[in-house]
């Protein structure tokens, strides 16, 4: 019985692992866009493959901002519960 509570204390304690890319509508990977979690004081960059991460990122929904100088700003509300990817596609300026 103890080991089913240390189990669930765990998962409960265990705060989600996010990560994913963000790319563009040729599927083509986007470097330096800025992903933000601004409800978990949270921000990413991501790399020259279009890779981000966040680390222990609290349960619950969060609003990811996403922006990047040559393409058009995404926003979206997102329930975290586990770990999880995600891919960000976002659209040419107009």
């Amino acid at each position: 019985m103890s080991d089913v509570f240390i189990y669930f204390v765990t998962l409960l304690l265990t705060m989600p692992y996010v990560h994913g890319f963000v790319i563009d509508k040729h599927k083509r990977p986007i470097e330096n866009a800025t992903i933000a979690l601004p409800s978990a004081s949270m921000f990413a960059l991501s790399g020259e493959d279009g890779f981000f991460e966040f680390e222990d990122v609290p349960s619950g929904i969060q609003r990811f901002n996403v922006v990047h100088r040559n393409f058009q700003k995404f926003v979206s509300d997102l329930m975290i519960v586990q770990e999880m990817e995600i891919t960000i596609d976002l659209d040419d300026q107009m």
